[in-house]
């Protein structure tokens, strides 16, 4: 009588669900709802109440979403290296190109992608890491100056291949901060990326 709402009526009668997801669009506008009912019986066994218990799951759901298209995001970043690797490696296999310079291009690529794929391995182990709260951080001073330089030299090679040209714009005085330079330096590459 409260919650005019035809799942949840269709959830008391029936025997085989004991939740299901709905939405209130008048009472509560973009929210996911699980409704859940339960039956509070006596030691006998005999039924007392009847309770329908409402929960928000949007936030829950959202980051579902979230991990689902993460997932496919490295899913495809796994693949397009994968894939160059295998075509790569079975072409010098079956001996289809005998320009050794051609030869040597081939094998600097399947090394820059395995390179890449080892790459994704290590930011997926740091992200589990953080998540579980096992990542450690070694604290110290870093020269900004340094890191700029070592991360745009991690990367340059990507960028020329892609015909992008990076151009710094470097301040005169960089600043000391304190941080762990490799992880600072993953994010950087990462974002860059």
């Amino acid at each position: 009588e409260i919650l005019q709402n035809e799942d949840i009526e269709n959830l008391m009668s029936r025997q085989d669900l004991d939740s299901i997801e709905t939405t209130f669009p008048e009472l509560a506008p973009g929210k996911s709802l699980l409704v859940s009912f339960t039956y509070l019986r006596e030691d006998e066994g005999g039924v007392i109440y009847k309770m329908i218990s409402i929960k928000d799951i949007t936030q829950r759901k959202a980051m579902k979403k979230a991990s689902q298209g993460f997932i496919a995001q490295v899913a495809h970043e796994f693949l397009t290296p994968l894939t160059t690797i295998g075509s790569y490696n079975e072409m010098l296999m079956d001996g289809e190109i005998e320009d050794r310079e051609m030869q040597k291009e081939f094998y600097n690529t399947i090394r820059e992608e395995t390179g890449r794929l080892t790459g994704l391995i290590q930011n997926l182990l740091s992200i589990a890491k953080m998540e579980m709260g096992g990542l450690t951080l070694n604290k110290g001073l870093v020269k900004t100056d340094w890191l700029v330089e070592d991360t745009i030299s991690s990367i340059e090679g990507s960028a020329i291949k892609k015909n992008i040209r990076i151009k710094k714009n470097m301040p005169d005085i960089f600043p000391t901060l304190v941080g762990d330079k490799e992880l600072l330096k993953i994010a950087i590459i990462n974002i860059l990326g």
